[in-house]
């Protein structure tokens, strides 16, 4: 039973690191690449669902940058993203040594 959990544990921080890494790919790719190409829109759909409720806040907050032209949202989303890997890998951790 530990084992199926260790392993279900391994995959769900697979695909969270996955996804941190299509978020960056995703932030970086905006500032070169045009929003109508079919990469970026891929990227822009799989990313925005975590990123447009954090956008939202920063906007109300008044932390977006729109004088600058700075959306903080992404590094905000991959911040949150770490701070939930850590968390798995430490149950990881704890998973392991039963």
């Amino acid at each position: 039973m530990v084992y199926f959990g260790l392993l279900a544990l391994r995959a769900a921080i697979w695909i969270v690191q996955l996804y941190s890494y299509v978020l960056i790919a995703s932030a970086i790719l905006s500032w070169f690449m045009s929003p109508f190409h079919p990469v970026r829109r891929f990227l822009y759909r799989i990313t925005e669902p975590v990123v447009a409720p954090i956008r939202a806040l920063t906007q109300r907050w008044g932390w977006s940058g729109a004088g600058m032209g700075l959306d903080f949202s992404p590094m905000l989303a991959f911040l949150g993203i770490q701070l939930l890997l850590g968390a798995l890998r430490y149950l990881q951790g704890m998973l392991f040594y039963l």
